[in-house]
């Protein structure tokens, strides 16, 4: 894979409406990393060669698309993160949620099971005056 096609695989991957896996994610991100560095390693002999050969203008073009990398390299994994705080963020907000249904589940069957409990004593109470 190239740099340039890894980092768009893995920003196209991070703005889909569906959710991709954490894990999908992750082994992309780490794909990405390796690809960059293997980059940055043959940007770097290539200015190490343009220096050795004294060729300013070559080596200035070669440090600039280093910067290039370094920076595509950086939004792309700025983006990555981003994608994980937010579904982070989410996934928090659903397990809030899920406890505040559980919550509210648990005082409305305490409530009906405190008027069942009470419709019992007011039948058995009744049931004694009509007996005694």
């Amino acid at each position: 894979m190239s740099f340039t096609r890894g980092t768009n695989k893995l920003l196209r991957l991070v703005d889909e409406e569906d959710y991709p896996s954490r894990r999908q994610v992750r082994e992309l991100c780490k794909q990405l990393s390796e690809v960059q560095e293997h980059a940055m390693e043959t940007v770097s002999k290539l200015s190490e060669e343009c220096s050795r050969l004294k060729e300013r203008e070559k080596r200035k073009k070669v440090g600039e698309e280093m910067e290039k990398l370094k920076e595509e390299f950086s939004d792309a994994n700025n983006k990555a993160q981003e994608y994980f705080k937010c579904l982070k963020d989410e996934l928090s907000s659903l397990a809030t949620g899920a406890a505040e249904n559980s919550s509210r589940r648990r005082i409305e069957e305490s409530i009906a099971q405190k008027s069942v409990e009470k419709f019992r004593g007011e039948g058995i109470r009744h049931q004694q005056e009509v007996i005694g």
